[in-house]
């Protein structure tokens, strides 16, 4: 059924596109895009954007274009490629997965209708009325133009996109060509990484990364798991301050932050050991971006950005960073500060849009790439990751395939669309159940004891919605072992959908919840466990009365998986993951420190593989043209 503001907007326009297709009869002046809605390939907020626009002045090819731009930007892209007859990214990779599995039986994709809508925004992207549309290949970067739609080149953007990236590059272009407030020693520095390195504590690219960072405003330290980031990230931090002299000292701060609660909690208990013997060094509490940045997720305004007080800014997990917030972030940095962005190119990108970090290291812009794994444990499930990498769909199958259960690397066959609902989760759930057995039974006399067993295993998907989506499979599991507990106290995983700042507790951040009784309602006397950030607080304890908003955690989302790793993985791949692409597999592959099993058929495993859901921008290209 259409939703009210449908049947408003098309009241007001006279055309009624959703009955297109069903035997009904409608005034209709876009057949075509009135096709796709129907089927739902095109999204109604899209073709609304349209029609509004365009104010029915202009013809279909118009309509179309704009459509493919919307739908671009609601996907993370900034922009859209047109040109020598080609559009990318190309609508049949976009609109037919804007529905995903909730397309209707009768809508078969078709290739022809995708061949005509292609030629419909080619044609609308060169006759698009100058009333909309300005050329802004030659104006300048304190420029910005009024009208709704921008072209550079072969690529278009809406207004509000070719600003925002406008406004980055002027803040990236004024880090990298001004010299830091603070200089440091260097002899000092380059005397701190020599002396690890001859004792074999910090490899060549370690030290490369430590003496770049304290040279430059701005640096990349960019390397996949077990590469040493952040132990990396505690040298630098004791290089450069010890390089500086006392009354530098005095005025220098440092901050440390991450995208999300959970992140930034992991990088507080990564660098505490680290920096915890530093000679007058000041505590640092690990912030998300936001909290730093002091800004409403929901109502940021880069006009009303006010300069950190930060000198050296230290951001991990940089891959999860959207357009918007980089942007917020880069104008916050005060003149002469450092910025120093940790992250892995392969993971997911950000939620919003925008994949500024993969663009930034594509450049090779003050970037240093770890690349020697420290973990040997490891190296099967690494290697196995930089298959995915390559996108190699039947290689990638061969590998795993092929792998021995002593690697740490297995492949489980499960067709999920063969048995019923039930029957597979069911089966699911036998196949795990020891696993969280051990968990249930654990003593939670001592809490670290739990955070231990807990982190043994963890069940990921890359879906939310379905029957191996992580809200079903939650559900039925907690159902499950509360049938099944015996005793009078029950234990789960959970995981926080909301922050509270006055709790320092943040979305994203896992936890462990006690119940007094066998129930899924809190009482009193019920709390729950997180893990410390400090090495003197090693467990929060909070009541579950005062808890944010939570699910719980049997089976994590893979992208609410970044920044955490456990012993053992078992991966879902059902019908449906493809369409993430290998950044997801990527991400929930490398999740996993001794052993991984993937359940997912091969062509599941090999479209998925093949698959690359990369973000268009014009970053690169402006970059390189120094504009």
């Amino acid at each position: 059924m259409e939703g009210l503001a449908q049947k408003l907007f098309f009241e007001r326009t006279g055309s009624t596109p959703w009955l297109a297709g069903k035997g009904a009869s409608s005034r209709s002046d876009w057949p075509a895009l009135d096709k796709m809605l129907a089927r739902r390939y095109l999204a109604y907020i899209d073709y609304a954007l349209a029609r509004n626009l365009l104010k029915n002045e202009d013809g279909e090819a118009c309509g179309a274009f704009l459509c493919h731009l919307s739908a671009a930007l609601r996907r993370g892209h900034l922009c859209i490629k047109i040109g020598q007859g080609t559009v990318f990214p190309h609508p049949k990779d976009l609109w037919k997965e804007t529905f995903g599995e909730q397309h209707d039986s009768d809508t078969v994709y078709q290739e022809e209708d995708f061949h005509k809508i292609t030629q419909l925004i080619l044609e609308g992207a060169s006759s698009l009325s100058t009333n909309l549309m300005a050329d802004v290949n030659d104006i300048q970067l304190d420029q910005y133009p009024v009208k709704p739609v921008c072209r550079y080149n072969d690529c278009f953007y809406f207004q509000r996109s070719w600003i925002q990236e406008t406004h980055f590059l002027q803040h990236l272009r004024n880090l990298i060509s001004t010299e830091p407030e603070f200089a440091i020693d260097a002899e000092s520095v380059k005397n701190y990484v020599t002396k690890l390195q001859s004792r074999n504590q910090l490899l060549k690219e370690q030290a490369e990364a430590i003496l770049e960072s304290c040279k430059k405003r701005f640096t990349i330290i960019c390397g996949g798991p077990g590469t040493g980031k952040t132990y990396t990230a505690g040298h630098l931090i004791k290089a450069y301050w010890e390089s500086l002299d006392p009354d530098m000292r005095k005025r220098c701060n440092i901050a440390l932050a991450a995208p999300t609660g959970k992140a930034a909690a992991n990088l507080q208990k990564s660098l505490s050991k680290a920096i915890q013997d530093i000679p007058d060094f000041k505590p640092i509490q690990a912030k998300t971006l936001h909290a730093l940045l002091g800004i409403n997720p929901h109502k940021m305004r880069p006009s009303a950005v006010e300069k950190l007080a930060a000198d050296l800014i230290l951001v991990d997990e940089s891959s999860m960073i959207d357009l918007q917030l980089m942007v917020h972030l880069f104008a916050a940095i005060k003149p002469g500060a450092r910025l120093i962005l940790l992250g892995d190119k392969h993971q997911l990108p950000s939620v919003e849009a925008g994949s500024l970090f993969a663009d930034l290291v594509t450049c090779g812009l003050s970037l240093v790439e770890l690349k020697v794994c420290l973990r040997t444990e490891l190296i099967a499930i690494l290697n196995f990751a930089s298959i995915i990498n390559t996108g190699d769909g039947s290689k990638a199958l061969t590998f795993l395939n092929d792998a021995l259960p002593s690697q740490g690397l297995t492949r489980k066959i499960k067709d999920f669309s063969q048995a019923p609902q039930t029957d597979g989760q069911q089966a699911l759930f036998d196949y795990t159940y020891p696993f969280f057995k051990d968990f249930q039974s654990s003593d939670d006399e001592d809490p670290t004891t739990l955070f231990d067993v807990f982190n043994r295993f963890r069940i990921l998907s890359p879906l939310r919605k379905g029957p191996f989506g992580i809200d079903q499979l939650n559900a039925f599991f907690l159902k499950r072992l509360l049938k099944l507990n015996k005793d009078s106290k029950f234990t789960a995983p959970i995981i926080l959908t909301a922050n509270d700042q006055r709790l320092e507790m943040f979305n994203g951040e896992v936890g462990i919840l006690v119940r007094t009784g066998n129930s899924d309602k809190a009482i009193d006397g019920d709390y729950a466990l997180f893990p410390g950030r400090t090495p003197e607080e090693p467990v929060r304890k909070v009541p579950a009365i005062l808890l944010p908003r939570y699910d719980y955690a049997y089976c994590l989302s893979v992208y609410k998986s970044q920044g955490s790793e456990f012993d053992s993985v078992l991966l879902l791949l059902p019908q449906g993951s493809e369409i993430f692409g290998r950044e997801a597999f990527y991400t929930g592959v490398t999740r996993a420190r001794h052993n991984l099993e993937i359940w997912g058929s091969d062509i599941i495993i090999k479209t998925i593989v093949e698959k690359q859901s990369h973000r268009l921008s014009g970053v690169q290209t402006r970059i390189l043209c120094n504009c």
